[in-house]
C-alpha cells in the first residue's frame, strides 16, 4: 500500500470519530442553554433551540442560543448567553434574557 492511500484512510477513518466529538460538544451547550432557561420556565416545554452566535479567545468563548419556550397557551423567546474558558470549560457566566 502506498504512504499516500495509508493517509487517506486513516482521515476516513478518524474523520466521524472528529466530527461526533465536536457535535457532542455543541449538544451539551445547548443542554446547558434549555437546563438554564427552563430554571425560570419549570413547566415550559421547549419547542425550539438554534445557536445563534459565538466567539472564542484565549481566557474567554462564549455562546448564545435562542429557544423558543411554550409556557401554557403562550411562546416565549428566550435568549441564553454562556461564557466559559475555552480550555477547562468552566462555565464564567450564564444570562437569561426574555426576548
Amino acid at each position: 500500500m502506498k504512504k499516500g492511500s495509508a493517509v487517506v484512510l486513516l482521515v476516513l477513518f478518524l474523520l466521524p470519530i472528529i466530527s461526533g466529538h465536536s457535535a457532542s460538544a455543541q449538544n451539551n451547550w445547548e443542554n446547558v442553554a434549555v437546563q438554564e432557561a427552563k430554571k425560570q420556565y419549570p413547566l415550559g416545554q421547549v419547542l425550539f433551540s438554534q445557536q445563534i452566535w459565538s466567539s472564542k479567545k484565549e481566557k474567554k468563548a462564549v455562546k448564545q442560543y435562542k429557544l423558543m419556550i411554550r409556557n401554557g397557551s403562550e411562546d416565549i423567546g428566550v435568549f441564553v448567553t454562556i461564557a466559559y474558558h475555552p480550555q477547562t470549560e468552566k462555565i464564567q457566566s450564564i444570562t437569561v434574557l426574555e426576548e
